[in-house]
């Protein structure tokens, strides 16, 4: 199939999920929102997957409904599975984390591809994606969908864009990863993504750290689009709560917790304190075991408030009521710059990083004059005291930060891969 210039365009976006309560399900709707709004056509490839619940991945399916513009534009593709798939699948929807990690680990052995690729491509598809110009646009991981991505690219002979939201072989062991699977990961993947990466007319993250980690070749080709806030301007509303919280949101992994510094300056902090005015929320992390473990050998649990995922309109009021927004390090992992730095900063309010990463979260803290970044217990405690004492005498918390929204990011990308 030849392209022509007089073809009219169309993207083609191959995204992991458009159903899940996560912060990058906000990011792909913000972009087809402004696909739309500016009238590119566009389709949404969605493969079909055995599961319903995600146990596995953590997230959490949202009830909200999709807008018809997105629903009418929707290409569903059923996954081709082989048998260790759809035991794989199984064990995602009814297990926790390491049974189907493993299997999904044995499937690249085997296979070379993770459990999320689908398959070859459907011919059925190249005859809906004829007589336009194509522009193939892959949003990972599983970076198994990379690998369809590419192939679909050549058969229809468009352009390729690769966004990463986190490293696949070139960069560091994922986060809820482990090293010695990572290693064999990069051994049997590094020559495929490489080739991708190779294909590709165009490379997309989301910080700097992330860009610099990929090969030299690459980079020329490769532009940062950070990630943008959740929230608008009319969501802001100081309230002047009656607690003292402090608020961790989103997804907590067990790395984060090999550093108890924050856990001990907290025990500390406490004493001699009224305790029912203090409360210490993780929303979003779920009653974990390894987190009410933590909480409970510093005698914290009496003043810990742990939920699943929030609707949006509950972590509005949980971010205005906040005295303090919490970081974890992720173990020794410097170039990890999560989504919600970009909610912390926008309801300016002071960011604690209680040790300090050495890398992006530090740099973003202390770029925006935006909080406290320790390396101590003593530390922790001067700034929780500093914060309390500005509580008890209803002293403004205000830190004015300048973040840009996901609906500004989104103008700027759709203006990139259109181009």
């Amino acid at each position: 199939m030849m392209i022509s210039s007089s073809l009219p365009k169309q993207i083609i976006l191959i995204l992991p999920h458009l159903k899940d309560n996560t912060t990058s399900t906000e990011r792909f709707i913000s972009i087809i929102k402004e696909l739309n709004r500016i009238n590119v056509r566009f389709k949404i490839i969605e493969f079909i997957y055995p599961f319903k619940k995600s146990v596995g991945l953590g997230h959490q399916k949202t009830n909200d409904e999709l807008p018809k513009y997105i629903v009418d534009n929707i290409i569903n593709i059923n996954a081709q599975l082989n048998f260790l798939n759809k035991l794989a699948f199984r064990c995602l929807d009814a297990y926790e984390y390491p049974v189907w990690k493993f299997l999904n680990w044995v499937h690249q052995v085997v296979f070379r591809n993770d459990v999320f690729f689908p398959g070859m491509v459907d011919p059925k598809l190249l005859k809906v994606l004829e007589g336009f110009d194509n522009t193939v646009v892959v949003f990972g991981g599983p970076f198994g969908i990379f690998s369809y991505a590419k192939s679909l690219s050549e058969k229809v002979t468009s352009k390729l864009i690769l966004d990463y939201r986190d490293p696949w072989t070139f960069g560091y062991t994922p986060v809820a990863g482990n090293k010695i699977i990572y290693k064999i990961n990069c051994i049997l993947n590094k020559r495929r993504e490489y080739k991708i990466l190779l294909k590709a007319s165009k490379v997309i993250t989301v910080s700097h750290s992330l860009r610099k980690l990929l090969p030299l070749p690459i980079q020329s080709k490769t532009v940062v689009f950070e990630n943008g806030c959740n929230f608008s301007a009319s969501d802001i509303n100081p309230e002047l709560s009656d607690t003292f919280d402090i608020l961790y949101a989103g997804t907590l992994y067990k790395c984060q917790l090999k550093d108890n510094t924050f856990f001990e300056a907290l025990m500390l902090f406490l004493e001699g304190k009224d305790r029912m005015k203090i409360r210490l929320i993780f929303a979003g992390a779920g009653s974990q075991g390894f987190l009410l473990e933590n909480l409970a050998s510093y005698n914290l649990l009496d003043i810990a408030l742990l939920t699943d995922r929030l609707s949006r309109d509950e972590m509005i009021k949980l971010f205005n009521k906040s005295s303090l927004f919490l970081h974890l390090k992720y173990g020794e992992r410097r170039f990890i710059i999560t989504s919600k730095q970009s909610d912390y900063l926008f309801f300016n309010k002071p960011i604690l990083l209680p040790v300090s990463d050495k890398g992006d979260l530090e740099n973003s803290i202390s770029y925006n004059q935006a909080g406290f970044v320790c390396n101590s217990v003593k530390e922790n405690v001067e700034i929780l005291n500093l914060l309390w004492y500005k509580f008890l005498n209803k002293q403004s918390y205000f830190i004015d930060n300048h973040v840009l929204s996901r609906e500004y990011i989104a103008g700027k990308y759709v203006s990139f891969i259109t181009s």
